[in-house]
C-alpha cells in the first residue's frame, strides 16, 4: 500500500 505514502508525500509538499 505505497499509495498512501505517495498521497502523504504530495500532501506534505502542498502543505509546505
Amino acid at each position: 500500500m505505497h499509495g498512501i505514502l505517495f498521497v502523504l508525500k504530495k500532501s506534505v509538499k502542498k502543505f509546505k
